[in-house]
């Protein structure tokens, strides 16, 4: 079952034309933890002077992400510091100091062309790629990955945001789609695919905003694949691979050992490859009714997401949650210092009035969590299994597996019960076993 946006959103999402360059701030605190594959090794110690873009952190694997400064400073020292998905992460704090030799600069063309894939692989890891499609991941692990395997991987590329509350993916698309579709050509060339699917939103006309290129291009082929885009979910990974036509379809079968990515991703690869830039900065919505206003900031990695809302007017009224990510996907967070990650797309300022009583309750077997469920598996159940120890077929609770975290269950519980939280909970308990 999809349903509309209208349905789900306190408010609807603007779109934007132009972003602003965010105010950099005077300290930065850059996480250690800026994907979803653990804590990064420290490369740097209190006191020592860094120059913007410099290597202050390498992932604990061969393509584990690299962290840079994202600033030219003094390492005043470590902390600990919540992180914008709500886990606790080691910090180094850079006090901005000493000239800026990226920020502002004319950028240099490298004819990435002539690069070898494993050369293309090495520069996206090298640069602090991330993948932000769904759960971040160090962008070069998962190349290095499609590498090993015998079949020739199809690059998919989502050009909109899945969480309907966000404008970032959007934006990028609108704006750099010539800069997108480059880097998802860079990201095929990495591993010698010889197709791409861009994923767009279907609108009356039929037709996306945007040509593909028809020169140029190598072994690598374009197709488009238009997708109901206002209605939820539409934009995660199972959905896409519903959505391709069965018979007599130019777009290939697609599974979950292609490679799936977003506009922001290949965007950042890019920068990375063709312009030698790596992830210094991010471009994020900010928004909500406890601003004065909203936007799409350029924000340096390190960021205080205080410093977002005083970029947008300031508060007009106290915050009374903090979600990072969007409505539906996104994460309630409640410090104004958290700082800026590779991974995070949007920020919402909400206040009292917008939030409704979340106080839970027990299940009162409505049912209305199995009805909308897209994936046909039942929620309460699985809830009732964790929560109160309720004896379930093992089968059933395999069902955890094909869960596509959209989280219309809790949107429509009146109980206001954690189905979705339970459901990753119960995926990470079958992996252990």
């Amino acid at each position: 079952m999809k349903i509309r946006h209208t349905d789900l959103l306190p408010y609807m999402t603007n779109s934007y034309e132009t972003a602003v360059n965010s105010y950099i701030p005077r300290v930065v605190t850059v996480s250690l933890s800026q994907d979803s594959s653990g804590t990064a090794i420290c490369m740097v110690k209190a006191g020592d002077r860094v120059t913007e873009g410099q290597v202050i952190a390498t992932g604990t694997s061969l393509r584990g992400t690299v962290i840079h400064s994202p600033v030219p400073g003094i390492v005043e020292g470590f902390t600990s510091c919540t992180m914008p998905d709500g886990k606790r992460s080691p910090a180094v704090r850079i006090k901005v100091q000493g000239e800026f030799s990226l920020f502002g600069k004319p950028v240099q063309n490298c004819d990435w062309k002539s690069f070898s894939p494993a050369s293309l692989r090495r520069s996206i890891s090298d640069n602090g790629i991330v993948n932000t499609f769904g759960k971040p991941v160090p962008l070069g692990t998962s190349l290095d990955k499609l590498t090993s395997n015998s079949r020739k991987p199809v690059i998919i590329v989502r050009l909109f945001d899945e969480d309907p509350s966000c404008a970032a993916d959007s934006f990028i698309t609108e704006t750099y789609i010539s800069q997108v579709l480059t880097g998802a050509m860079i990201i095929a060339s990495a591993v010698e695919s010889e197709k791409i699917i861009l994923v767009y939103k279907k609108t009356k006309e039929g037709v996306p905003a945007f040509s593909v290129p028809d020169e140029n291009t190598g072994n690598v082929t374009f197709s488009l694949l238009p997708i109901d885009g206002n209605r939820y979910p539409s934009g995660g990974m199972r959905e896409i691979i519903r959505s391709v036509p069965k018979k007599n379809h130019p777009i290939p079968e697609l599974s979950i050992q292609d490679l799936f990515t977003d506009s922001r991703t290949a965007f950042a690869v890019h920068e990375a490859v063709v312009h030698s830039q790596p992830a210094l900065d991010t471009y994020i919505h900010v928004a909500g009714r406890a601003l004065p206003g909203s936007g799409i900031l350029k924000v340096r990695v390190g960021t205080p997401i205080k410093n977002l809302a005083a970029e947008c007017g300031g508060f007009i009224s106290p915050p009374a949650k903090i979600i990072i990510n969007g409505f539906l996907y996104g994460t309630n967070i409640s410090e104004l210092s958290i700082p800026v990650t590779k991974y995070v797309k949007s920020v919402f300022f909400v206040p009292g009035s917008d939030v409704s009583n979340q106080t839970p309750f027990s299940c009162i077997r409505c049912g209305k969590c199995r009805s909308i469920c897209p994936s046909g598996i039942l929620p309460d159940m699985l809830y009732a299994h964790y929560a109160v120890r309720r004896n379930i077929d093992p089968e059933y609770l395999k069902t955890a597996y094909i869960c596509s975290g959209c989280m219309l269950c809790n949107t429509v519980c009146p109980a206001r019960l954690p189905l979705q939280q339970v459901i990753d909970i119960l995926k990470g308990s079958l992996d252990e076993t």
